[in-house]
């Protein structure tokens, strides 16, 4: 599992409406059968998000996703425990009634999605609502992966299982040749002419190679 945040619902980061990030997580995929909203209420969400574009703030959501491995297949009871708990997670000193938040679920990739959008404001005081800060929440959010990885049995993209082995090949000419052959062969004819400089007596000794 992978959590992720995007730049969307920043000014200058991406767009900050509500119809934009609505139309992305449902579009014709909802028609597909391969988007849902798996939790929350998405009008009263977008609504308060249209609220502070409105007001011109200069955020008006946060949204990411969980991302999980092609073979992890959950079950309703799962999702909804792994939703709560994230949003807890996220907002540990919230009661769930401080904050407006919708969950749409992905299938269309071959791999399951759970994505997330916050309006960015407290409920209750009407103020603005930091939702994420990668320095103050980075650490708690990932001790909260690492529980739910042995909680539900999900797979660590960090597991030295997950790493690849990479063969880069080398860039090669319309007539097959690579870089390395061209420095392999100027490599070879100065070989030759320093051999040859030598034989004839033009180099003696390495200042004379250097000029």
């Amino acid at each position: 599992m992978l959590v992720k945040f995007f730049k969307q619902g920043l000014k200058g980061g991406g767009n900050t409406s509500s119809k934009s990030v609505k139309d992305y997580l449902l579009d014709n995929r909802a028609n597909q059968g391969v988007a849902r909203i798996i939790r929350g209420d998405e009008m009263h969400t977008s609504r308060q998000i249209d609220l502070l574009d409105y007001a011109n703030a200069s955020s008006t959501y946060t949204s990411g996703c969980l991302s999980f491995d092609e073979s992890e297949n959950l079950d309703e009871k799962q999702k909804q425990e792994l939703m709560v708990s994230f949003e807890e997670a996220l907002l540990p000193n919230f009661d769930a009634t401080r904050y407006a938040c919708y969950w749409v679920e992905h299938t269309d990739k071959g791999r399951l999605e759970l994505n997330f959008v916050f309006a960015k404001i407290d409920l209750q005081t009407g103020k603005h609502l930091d939702v994420y800060q990668q320095r103050r929440d980075v650490a708690r959010l990932n001790y909260w992966k690492e529980i739910q990885l042995q909680k539900h049995g999900l797979s660590d993209p960090n597991a030295p299982k997950h790493e690849r082995d990479f063969l880069i090949t080398p860039f090669k000419k319309p007539d097959g040749s690579t870089p390395h052959d061209k420095f392999k062969q100027q490599k070879e004819e100065i070989h030759q002419y320093i051999s040859g400089s030598i034989t004839k007596g033009d180099v003696t000794n390495a200042s004379d190679v250097k000029r």
